[in-house]
């Protein structure tokens, strides 16, 4: 029955009401209804997504209401009902976090949940984590005849707000893409309680209202309304405001002032954070050309930047590209190198414009960059930060030195 709409091009299946089997009914193994509940869900989840598969070579995703053990090979799902409060925010990050520990890697607190009228604090304080999900779900139920839920139903300021968001989740991309590989080889979710990256840190392993996007970026959404100050634990390390970069010494709580314009966001040191353009939608033959890669304090990491076609299943048969992007610091001079692509896949991008941001850095006293077409630079002095633009091919190694004593 779903054949048909798989063929013309729909690419998900929302396998809603997987709870409601029959106590009378009988499964095929003669189990009854009763017997067999739980197991269900597995078993629905299961028929659709390995339908997709025998359909064509696209990536199948389905969008589960109830699953059971074993259903994390079969992504997605969803956290179940939610009303737009400040008690439903911190009921799905406790569940998620929940998930995340079974082995679900693509869970989603639904943006507003299913019905209820949204405040505008509320409007701002729930899009601003449940649009960074692993699977973001803006979900309009029909006949929805409140309209509090759009963007603009309130005022410019909860508009901007929505629109900071969205661009934030879609200029992540890239991140979150490397977190969807890592998921796929080694089972770590894409968000993780912080026990998880930091388990010698006895504070952490009750923490279930702070979240760890990957290993190295840190959410603390608000929980309580007319908040202007948060509670934040940071574990060991300095850690940097994403928005300001002010850094924050680890091992310590803080007293933290939260703007409503802006989720609390901090990225821990030595973190490199893959990010792209703003875009209204991901496209079908959609390539990482033009790249962002964000370095924080104190430049000394290396990531392997993971593409692949974005659309089929031939990853799993190799046809992929591994890009080794790394920085270093000697005290003097900074050293940004990108090696030569590894794989390749189908219509792979040739060349890509490619920016360096360093935070908190001062002006450079000289920099040398070899390797690539074109190259830019300039310091945002406002901002202690420094931006190289760069157009290259993804067979050069490029090598950036950034001479310096102020760093």
């Amino acid at each position: 029955m779903l054949e048909p709409l798989y063929k013309t091009g729909v690419a998900l299946f929302k396998n809603d009401d997987g709870e409601y089997l029959p106590l009378d009914a009988k499964s095929n193994l003669g189990m009854k209804g009763k017997e067999y509940h739980n197991i269900y869900g597995f078993f629905y989840g299961k028929a659709i997504y390995e339908g997709m598969e025998k359909l064509d070579s696209r990536r199948p995703l389905i969008y589960a209401r109830s699953v059971w053990a074993g259903s994390q090979r079969y992504p997605a799902i969803f956290l179940g009902d939610q009303i737009p409060n400040f008690e439903n925010i911190y009921r799905t990050i406790k569940a998620g976090l929940n998930m995340s520990l079974l082995g679900f890697a693509y869970w989603t607190a639904d943006v507003f949940g299913l019905f209820g009228r949204t405040t505008p604090e509320i409007h701002m304080r729930y899009a601003q984590w449940a649009l960074m999900s692993p699977i973001a779900r803006y979900f309009i139920r029909p006949p929805q005849t409140d309209d509090t839920r759009f963007p603009w139903s309130h005022n410019e300021r909860v508009e901007d707000n929505f629109r900071r968001h969205v661009d934030l989740r879609y200029r992540l991309l890239p991140y979150y893409y490397q977190l969807g590989w890592e998921a796929y080889l080694t089972g770590i979710p894409l968000i993780r309680p912080l026990f998880m990256e930091f388990p010698e840190d006895q504070r952490t392993h009750h923490l279930d209202d702070q979240v760890l996007l990957g290993g190295l970026m840190m959410l603390a959404p608000v929980l309580h309304p007319d908040t202007s100050h948060r509670n934040i634990y940071f574990p060991n390390g300095t850690w940097y405001d994403y928005w300001s970069d002010k850094a924050y010494a680890g091992g310590n709580d803080y007293e933290m002032p939260v703007s409503l314009e802006h989720l609390p966001i901090f990225i821990h040191e030595n973190a490199i954070i893959p990010m792209g353009p703003s875009q209204q939608y991901i496209p079908d033959d959609h390539r990482f050309n033009r790249l962002e890669f964000h370095f924080w304090p104190g430049f000394n990491q290396e990531i392997d930047f993971y593409e692949d076609d974005g659309l089929t299943r031939e990853y799993q048969t190799g046809a992929f590209s591994l890009t080794n992007v790394s920085i270093s610091n000697n005290g003097q001079q900074i050293t940004i190198q990108v090696k030569p692509s590894r794989g390749t896949f189908y219509h792979q991008e040739k060349e890509r414009i490619v920016e360096f941001w360093l935070h908190n850095i001062t002006n450079p006293s000289r920099i040398d960059i070899s390797g690539v077409r074109e190259s830019s630079w300039h310091p945002l002095v406002d901002k202690n930060q420094l931006r190289i633009q760069t157009r290259s091919d993804i067979s050069s190694h490029v090598m950036i030195s950034i001479c310096h004593t102020g760093f």
